[in-house]
């Protein structure tokens, strides 16, 4: 698509900026013609859904990074068992000999579950639901990684 209203714009909120001083100037209403605007409202949709795209594919591949980061970081552990639940690493076994290392990768651990537990970014319980790991296994889905596939990612 070519470009010629919206040049040099890399975040949505640039184009969005931009997009509303165009409109102005270049809009019917204002002096602008019919087809300056068409073209503008043409830009920003193309560039709109490209930016979010863009944004989107960055976020996922930055997340799962940080999950193989983590897992990366334990596969050297001895004794315990990584699990992905939903979106949260779960780690349990034998723990207590490598808590450190496990509050050093950025682990919490759950007291309740008997289990330490790790998630990108901020969470912020909506629920006064009390779940044991179980429950949170049949809710969102569980893959164990075990032995083999450590060594498949490694």
């Amino acid at each position: 698509m070519n470009i010629t209203f919206l040049k040099n714009v890399t975040t949505r909120y640039e184009l969005k900026k931009a997009y509303k001083e165009l409109a102005r100037q270049l809009h019917p209403d204002f002096g602008g013609t019919t087809e300056n605007m068409i073209q503008l409202n043409n830009e920003f949709e193309y560039l709109f859904t490209r930016l979010e795209t863009t944004k989107q594919e960055n976020a996922s591949n930055e997340i799962a990074s940080d999950y193989m980061e983590k897992i990366q970081d334990l596969l050297h552990v001895p004794g315990i068992e990584i699990e992905l639940i939903g979106n949260w690493l779960w780690i349990t076994g034998d723990t207590k000999p490598v808590k450190d290392t496990l509050k050093a990768a950025g682990f919490k651990y759950s007291g309740k579950k008997v289990a330490w537990y790790w998630y990108p970014g901020k969470y912020r319980k909506r629920s006064k639901r009390k779940l044991s790991l179980e429950e949170i296994r049949s809710l969102y889905g569980s893959q164990a990684i075990d032995k083999d596939e450590k060594e498949q990612i490694a």
